[in-house]
């Protein structure tokens, strides 16, 4: 599968010490795989860990500049979408569900700073 066809990426989030035996990880990636297949995604890593996710995490995704996570159930992410959505957008296997990034005010006002920014710039050169 090329970039073209999968623009979007996601990584693989599962936590090791929910699962007894490598078959079960195995089994925990392949169906991550066909969970971002069906969506359209490209995975750009998968990570296996002994703990939950953390700010590792976050800067991982940044590194690959992939906005989703795919995890086999919320208890690989500590039970709660919530230590996820905070910096990217959830997505469970099973049950299927999807978790929305949930923005920060931090991040909103900096994006709507860097608007306002945009904006003065492209005034300002019009009027030259």
């Amino acid at each position: 599968m090329t970039e073209d066809v999968f623009p979007y990426k996601a990584v693989i989030f599962i936590c090791r010490r929910l699962l007894t035996t490598k078959a079960d990880l195995d089994w925990a990636e392949f169906y991550a795989r066909q969970r971002a297949e069906e969506l359209g995604l490209r995975v750009s890593q998968i990570v296996t860990e002994d703990h939950y996710p953390d700010a590792r995490l976050r800067d991982l995704l940044r590194q690959h500049d992939a906005p989703i996570v795919i995890t086999p159930n919320l208890k690989h992410v500590g039970g709660k979408p919530d230590y996820v959505t905070g910096f990217a957008e959830l997505l469970t296997v099973k049950p299927k569900r999807r978790y929305r990034w949930r923005e920060s005010l931090e991040a909103v006002a900096e994006i709507k700073a860097v608007c306002a920014r945009m904006t003065q710039d492209i005034k300002e050169r019009a009027g030259q």
